[in-house]
């Protein structure tokens, strides 16, 4: 009763797995790095650009990568593609950052810092909660076919939901400008 609970409770992980799951763990600080960012850059109203890396630059590597290691010869695999959105993920954080230098007024960068410690930390626990949340609800597909079906299966199913997911921005993007009046 209790392994139908947990099917992957007394799973043993093989080696690629190991190796992708520990990428992956290397790609959450710059995830959280890219949340800060994005949320700095829409406090200063430049909401296209704290989105734009994300989820146009990320998926374009992601899938540049990957293209690029086939016509290579590399046989598709989970680490390959979690290796590829892990540069992606980085490329994105750097094109990001980069633009969060030029953007910031010089001002704030003079001020002197007020310390609320106390305040600071209750407040970044509930964002931790939620932010979590909003991870793991986004990646609950993935999660879920991860216990049923091979690890290369998962990986194509991600890119390609990362592709649909740029698509969709793509079009939200264009779409105001390109409606009648």
């Amino acid at each position: 009763p209790q392994g139908r609970a947990l099917p992957f409770r007394h799973h043993h992980l093989s080696e690629s797995q190991r190796d992708t799951l520990l990428i992956a763990a290397c790609c959450l600080p710059l995830r959280g790095l890219i949340y800060l960012r994005q949320a700095t850059l829409r406090s200063f109203l430049y909401t296209v650009r704290s989105l734009l890396p994300d989820a146009v630059i990320t998926p374009v590597v992601l899938v540049t990568i990957t293209f690029v290691a086939s016509l290579a010869g590399q046989a598709s695999s989970a680490t390959l593609v979690m290796t590829a959105m892990l540069a992606a993920i980085t490329i994105s954080y750097l094109v990001g950052a980069y633009w969060q230098s030029r953007l910031i007024p010089a001002e704030i960068h003079r001020q002197l810092p007020i310390l609320e410690t106390s305040t600071w930390l209750k407040v970044a626990f509930m964002l931790l909660i939620i932010n979590g949340s909003h991870t793991l609800l986004n990646n609950t597909d993935l999660l879920i076919l991860g216990v049923y079906r091979q690890a290369s299966e998962v990986g194509i199913y991600g890119v390609c939901s990362r592709i649909a997911a740029t698509v969709t921005f793509l079009l939200l993007a264009t779409y105001p400008v390109l409606a009648p009046v």
